[in-house]
């Protein structure tokens, strides 16, 4: 079992969720990395409809845990923690605390930094992190959409 070595957080600034983390799985299958993205219901859906939208004239493969073949998918949506493609990078896009023990060597913590209370909830999960021993880093958004290390 593979163990956790990083979680970064990503705080969101000048593009919204649908916007930025396309980007950011466009990177990770450039590097043939297989990620599992965690969200809501609702945030699965609307991530499965940007990924397939978000640039007319790029294709980033990925499905959802109800799509044929899930363990095919080289990016995977889904409302479970559990790696059905092998991923191990996970993506925590609903504001939750991961604390199960799991195969995942990274995880990213993507929140929304127009929201107040998105940006408290960060910030008891960064000291919940830190209090376990895992490595942190924090990219934060420009205005341009690129990402810029502030703190690790």
């Amino acid at each position: 079992m593979k163990t956790l070595t990083a979680v970064r957080f990503y705080h969101l600034l000048s593009l919204p969720l649908e916007k930025a983390l396309p980007k950011l799985m466009e990177a990770a299958y450039a590097n043939g990395v297989k990620t599992l993205i965690h969200g809501r219901e609702d945030q699965v859906e609307a991530l499965d409809r940007a990924i397939w939208t978000f640039h007319p004239g790029k294709f980033i493969p990925h499905g959802t845990e109800r799509d044929p073949y899930p363990d095919e998918q080289p990016i995977l949506l889904s409302t479970g923690f559990h790696p059905l493609n092998d991923a191990t990078l996970l993506v925590m896009v609903d504001g939750t605390l991961y604390e199960a023990p799991h195969p995942f060597a990274r995880v990213f913590d993507v929140f929304d930094g127009t929201d107040d209370e998105a940006v408290a909830a960060a910030r008891q999960r960064w000291a919940a992190y830190k209090a376990k021993g895992w490595t942190l880093e924090y990219f934060r958004q420009q205005e341009d959409g690129s990402w810029v290390q502030q703190a690790s």
